[in-house]
């Protein structure tokens, strides 16, 4: 057979301490005597009279003793007490461990099975070496039992006997397994954890910032589990929130002070693996028992998904039902459903991890900014940063650190870390799949850039005041407390295409140093019931994360309103609008909606709007600034242009005017000429056609020669 894994050698192995180190000794001298009996009377050369082990034991007892009442580990003391090890089975288990440490075992083992290379233990050697004290050879066929603690939790290792105990049981070689042997050696070192867990570290970094709230809620599930374990109460403790997963340092601190450590464990390794799911429970649970341990298992929303094979949940219920107690880190609280799935005796806990609060995102940029000691411009102001991004502590410091290394690498400004570079470093933190439902607009161009009537460029300056001032409003200033619903800001842009409503969502964007993303509603809405609403608060959940602003183009084909219900598609078209409806308010994020057609959206939306912003159709006046602003000053331009006369003739939106501009650009360079009226002409007749309107050579008289002559070259 195949050894389960490779044996160390003696000088690869670490020494155990003093005292564990001492009591090994005193059990293998007398492994060793018993040993030495054995195989004289095998030979025939024994002499009378009954073994006497009494100073041996002597020596153990008293060597436990001590090591009791000074509170110290003796790790084989441990396992016998853990597993409930009867003393035949810690010397099989010495027997497995014996020729490692000592290779004149391994030459007994040879002599005895005849074999050079076979310096192990059999079942079938085990019963002769042992013979002096062994009392009944059933106890040593009951020892390698399946259920017996030895196998069972699999402090040996012997091929096939978990699942029958054959005839051929006495033939079988049986070996320590390499975590137990690490235990045993070295009461210290982590050795190989089983099944993937992996011992948490209780050290806070002092520049790291959980939260007061977060802090404090962690203080009181304390108090509870330190009364509710002694007493035998048994928890699922569900921890959620923002910072869930910066939770660990923090959850391995607050489990010290049980007097437990903390080992952390990923939830897909119950999902996943060929090992049958009760052996993959014990060995975690073997390895908790022996550490004194705690789990925190992350990911673990996945052990309640429909799909999650009937084998891990069985791995989750056992574990589960082991331990007094299991941290479960969950990206949202259970539902009652969800939660009935526990096993009955597991009373639930709930802990949820906030965000610092602004003040004290504040106060982490600015601690961590002088840490670095670098240059900061001077118009950086850490309390707008902390307020526009809702990050963890851990966050914030990586995004300082990102931030420095963009200024640090950047060909000019010396190293010195600018607004652009925090919000860079920022938005790099946050977790978010937006991309698979959305698209990333870059933030362009500046206020001067819109043409637009100055009552509605003031509500867009507003809006962005409304963000920067919103926690001093809502908090410094109490309105929170009045607000009704989410105190997120949701804007409706009405006006036709080409107005300029994605243009101002890109300056807001830049003003507010936050990210922009179009939602793309092909991906978001489904004619499957059901799914148009899971896609898009995964949108919300996603832009909550990143804090990013939304941006809806064509809105009313999401927002429209509600109709009455003759039959099963209206009705389901309305619960698509009433979620909407509640998923908007909620949202404390920037929403911005852009429609054409106002009176489509429905009044509910209408209500709970933070601002109703106009893009009208241009009049005379404003496409002549378009114009302007759209023709480059290095651009060749002919002198004899009449600007006012297209402007009053060309009946276009910003956009279309935008595009006559670059067309007639592309033709003038084509012919090896500067940008002259032939060509605005030539590019507005096909900007017309292209939007399906009719260009009469009869409105522009003045040009007509002009429209008669072909472009082309």
């Amino acid at each position: 057979m195949n050894a389960p894994e490779a044996s160390p050698r003696l000088d690869e192995m670490p020494s155990a301490p003093g005292p564990a180190r001492a009591h090994l000794d005193a059990e293998l001298a007398r492994l060793r005597a018993i040993v030495r009996r054995a195989t004289a009377e095998d030979s025939g050369e024994a002499e009378r009279g009954p073994l006497d082990l009494t100073a041996l034991q002597d020596a153990i007892r008293q060597q436990v003793d001590a090591a009791d009442s000074a509170g110290l580990r003796l790790p084989l003391v441990q396992l016998a007490r853990t597993f409930h090890l009867s003393r035949l089975d810690l010397d099989l288990l010495l027997l497995a461990l014996a020729p490692l440490l000592d290779p004149s075992f391994g030459e007994t083992y040879a002599s005895l099975l005849g074999d050079p290379r076979r310096t192990y233990p059999t079942v079938d050697s085990a019963r002769t070496l042992l013979a002096p004290v062994l009392g009944d050879a059933g106890d040593l066929i009951e020892a390698f039992h399946p259920e017996a603690p030895l196998l069972r939790w699999e402090l040996l290792a012997m091929e096939g006997v978990r699942d029958t105990v054959s005839s051929d049981l006495y033939l079988r070689p049986f070996f320590i397994d390499l975590e137990i042997l690490h235990f045993i050696m070295a009461s210290d070192h982590p050795g190989p954890f089983a099944e993937g867990l992996a011992l948490v570290a209780p050290e806070v970094p002092e520049d790291y910032r959980l939260g007061s709230a977060a802090v404090r809620a962690l203080g009181t599930l304390c108090e509870r589990l330190k009364e509710g374990v002694p007493q035998g109460f048994r928890f699922a403790v569900e921890v959620h929130g923002p910072a869930v997963g910066e939770a660990l340092p923090w959850l391995a601190a607050a489990t010290g002070t049980l007097g437990l450590q903390l080992f952390s464990l990923e939830a897909g390794r119950l999902l996943e693996g060929t090992t049958p799911p009760e052996r993959r429970a014990r060995r975690i649970t073997r390895t908790l028992a022996l550490e004194r341990g705690a789990l925190v298992l992350r990911g673990a929303d996945r052990c309640f998904a429909e799909d999650a094979p009937a084998g891990a949940r069985r791995v989750f219920a056992e574990v589960l039902g082991e331990l007094p107690f299991v941290y479960l880190l969950l990206e949202k609280p259970l539902s009652a459903g969800r939660r009935r799935t526990l096993p009955e005796a597991l009373r639930s806990l709930e802990v949820e991890l906030g965000l610092p609060g602004p003040e004290e995102r504040a106060q982490a940029l600015t601690q961590t900014l002088g840490a670095l000691a670098v240059p900061v411009d001077p118009d950086l102001d850490p309390a707008a940063l902390a307020d526009a991004f809702n990050l963890t502590g851990m966050q914030l410091r990586d995004a300082v650190l990102a931030a420095h290394e963009r200024a640090r690498t950047r060909p000019r400004g010396g190293g010195r870390i600018s607004r652009q570079d925090l919000v860079a470093g920022a938005f790099a933190q946050t977790e978010h799949r937006l991309g698979q439902l959305a698209r990333r607009i870059e933030p362009g161009s500046t206020w001067e850039d819109l043409v637009l009537p100055e009552s509605s460029v003031r509500q867009l300056r507003l809006l962005c005041v409304h963000r920067q001032q919103r926690r001093h409003v809502l908090e410094q200033w109490g309105f929170g407390e009045k607000v009704l619903y989410g105190g997120g800001t949701h804007a409706l842009f009405s006006g036709p295409p080409g107005t300029g409503k994605t243009m101002a969502a890109r300056i807001i964007a830049g003003a507010l140093g936050l990210p922009l993303f179009a939602v793309d509603l092909a991906s978001v809405v489904s004619k499957y019931i059901g799914e148009t609403e899971k896609s898009l608060g995964q949108v919300f959940d996603e832009a909550a994360r990143s804090n990013a602003i939304l941006f809806f183009d064509e809105a009313d084909a999401l927002f429209a309103k509600r109709t009455e219900v003759k039959g099963s598609h209206d009705r389901y078209a309305n619960l698509e609008t009433g979620y909407l409806l509640q998923r908007m308010e909620q949202h404390e994020g920037i929403t911005l909606l852009a429609s054409n057609m106002r009176d489509n959206l429905d009044a509910a939306f209408a209500r709970r709007l933070s601002f109703i912003i106009d893009f009208p159709f241009p009049d005379v006046g404003r496409r002549r600034q378009l114009l302007d602003k759209f023709v480059p000053r290095a651009a060749p331009v002919d002198g004899g242009v009449d600007w006012h006369y297209l402007a009053e003739k060309l009946e276009l939106s910003g956009g279309s005017l935008r595009n006559v501009v670059l067309d007639a650009a592309f033709q003038a360079v084509d012919r090896g000429t500067s940008i002259d009226m032939r060509a605005l002409l030539s590019a507005a007749r096909r900007e017309y056609g292209k939007l399906g309107r009719a260009f009469l050579p009869g409105d522009f008289q003045e040009y007509a020669e002009l429209l008669t002559e072909s472009p082309e070259r």
